[in-house]
């Protein structure tokens, strides 16, 4: 409420300048074929829908754990992408 609207105009014309640069490097960077990432491509939306109950379960069990901030986020991260591509193995990609 104290920030004048000069400063919020300029952070949002960067935020969409920045979005649209990295859309722009992306298209130039990742147009080469890879079977991995057409595998976590086919796999998105479904990692979108289930990402967040797991990740809520994940963090709550790392919560008390007298770890760094960064070790917590690093396993909160993979146990949530190993779980929810696990969902997509069993779950979703052999299915009809």
């Amino acid at each position: 409420p104290t920030a004048p609207w000069s400063l919020a105009l300029a952070q949002a014309f960067i935020a969409v300048w920045m979005t649209l640069a990295c859309v722009v490097a992306a298209r130039g960077l990742l147009t080469w074929r890879s079977r991995q990432l057409r595998y976590l491509a086919d796999a998105a939306y479904w990692i979108y829908l289930v990402h967040l109950p797991i990740l809520f379960v994940v963090q709550y069990r790392l919560m008390d754990l007298d770890w760094h901030w960064g070790w917590k986020l690093s396993a909160a991260i993979t146990a949530t992408l190993v779980a929810t591509l696990a969902g997509y193995e069993l779950l979703v990609r052999r299915t009809p």
